[in-house]
């Protein structure tokens, strides 16, 4: 593949968990019985062909499959990756927002204030204590 072409949302995350996979030395049968799926649908997954689940409870079997701690890096880019293939919230921020009744009135007033990418930053490091 030409270097400037970008694979696309699906097949990236397929790369990703199939990279997780053999860094772990795990067999794709391991994984697929660990996370409760088909061997040939991580298969389908690892090579882009099939969506990432955005069952909450499977995409996160899958994640616990590949021994991803939660809150960490990898986990959060695991599941922004998944999210991004199927065009969706990842499922761990959903969990954050029906976890917390202020959450959506937050992120409603942040959209309706049409809030510039600078804006948002400033919010983000306030959050952040810096």
């Amino acid at each position: 593949m030409p270097t400037n072409v970008q694979p696309n949302a699906a097949a990236a995350f397929g790369a990703f968990i199939r990279e997780r996979r053999l860094s772990l030395k795990l067999t794709a049968r391991e994984v697929a019985s660990n996370a409760d799926l088909q061997p040939s649908n991580l298969c389908n997954l690892e090579h882009g062909l099939i969506l990432p689940s955005q069952e909450p409870n499977r995409l996160k079997s899958l994640a616990e499959a590949l021994r991803f701690k939660r809150g960490t890096g990898e986990s959060n880019d695991f599941f922004d990756k998944a999210a991004k293939a199927t065009g969706s919230i990842p499922v761990d921020i959903a969990d954050i927002i029906s976890e917390n009744e202020a959450m959506p009135i937050m992120l409603r007033s942040i959209g309706n204030r049409r809030l510039k990418k600078a804006d948002i930053a400033r919010i983000v490091a306030l959050v952040r204590g810096k």
